[in-house]
């Protein structure tokens, strides 16, 4: 079984207090390796579950100017990331298809809930092309997604080893045990130790939507240091033992570097962007660090919810080429007039 962590937002009970929260890390992988790393390996899997879909975007999906979280190319130039993401030129580039690229520090457009509170979301632009395919307005979701989710971010990496503990409601306290009990109870934990530091690769890995409806949840500031919300729904980090639910064949949950990272869902027969990770929480008890558990939840942006705003901003490659054909027409018809008025 595959498994990939997202781990941010840490809420108690599903109820997110601040002092619960944290931003999303990296996806990893759970079955002892750490592939996933490429979209060949995805159209391969894709091909037998979803045989003559196209698989989306992983190509469009890069890294941070830290490098340590993920971002979005949109086109006409524009990154889509998480609004707490930290990106400048004054901290470094951002890295897409292998190459690097300065942002425009002029650019950047945090975008609004509902409510007109800041969204856990920003776009920003960057200052070169980076000849990558454009992510059109009808391949960004105009609904909330329901059922299987793609998930594709900036992951670090485990050695692999699931690992099993013990937790005191009376200490408070984790204690790894070396082999799993033969029936977990209400306090056996399994999941996997990741190095939040350590090297970061974009992977890809599936789960289903646990909760369709999550937020506002307060999961970062935005440019100008305002409370940012993320509003829209969760995944679960499954496996049969430990949450009585059977987990994907590459069942995925977020972790250190996967805030910014991309979501996709299949709509009407195609995979469309329909969110963006932000957090992690879970209803485990905390306290364990360093580590990702089974039962943890991904908190996922629906960009439904903010798609109008984001084509305002990344136009249609048509439109714009429409629109510099009106504009060289409009230029060619004033230069007629003037030379006929001579």
């Amino acid at each position: 079984m595959n498994r990939i962590c997202l781990r941010s937002v840490r809420v108690a009970a599903l109820l997110c207090c601040l002092g619960c929260c944290q931003a999303a890390w990296a996806v990893i992988l759970g079955n002892g390796g750490n592939g996933n790393l490429d979209a060949a390996s995805l159209q391969t899997y894709l091909n037998t579950t979803n045989p003559g879909v196209p698989a989306p975007y992983f190509g469009n999906i890069g890294t941070s100017s830290t490098g340590n979280a993920s971002v979005v190319y949109l086109g006409n130039r524009w990154i889509l990331t998480a609004g707490h993401v930290n990106i400048s030129s004054g901290i470094g580039p951002v890295h897409l298809g292998g190459n690097s690229f300065t942002v425009d520090d002029t650019s950047v457009h945090t975008l609004l809930n509902a409510d007109s509170t800041s969204a856990d979301l920003k776009l920003i632009r960057l200052t070169t092309d980076p000849g990558l395919p454009s992510i059109p307005a009808s391949m960004i979701a105009d609904s909330s997604p329901t059922g299987r989710v793609l998930m594709v971010g900036n992951g670090v990496s485990t050695d692999g080893t699931e690992r099993f503990w013990s937790y005191s409601p009376s200490t408070f306290t984790f204690t790894e045990v070396a082999t799993p009990p033969p029936i977990p109870g209400a306090n056996d934990f399994a999941g996997f130790n990741f190095d939040a530091a350590g090297n970061h690769a974009i992977r890809w890995g599936e789960n289903n939507i646990f909760s369709p409806s999550v937020g506002p949840v307060q999961t970062g500031l935005d440019q100008q240091g305002h409370p940012a919300y993320s509003i829209g729904y969760s995944t679960k980090f499954d496996t049969l033992a430990y949450t009585h639910t059977i987990p994907l064949t590459n069942e995925a949950d977020a972790s250190s570097g996967d805030s910014g990272g991309a979501v996709f869902s299949l709509m009407n027969g195609q995979w469309k962007l329909s969110g963006i990770m932000t957090a992690t929480f879970t209803d485990n008890p905390p306290g364990l660090a360093g580590a990702d558990l089974f039962g943890d939840q991904t908190l996922i942006q629906d960009l439904s919810l903010v798609r109008n705003q984001i084509i305002s901003i990344v136009p249609e490659p048509g439109s714009i080429v429409l629109a510099a054909m009106a504009a060289l027409a409009l230029l060619a018809i004033h230069r007629s007039r003037r030379a006929n008025c001579r």
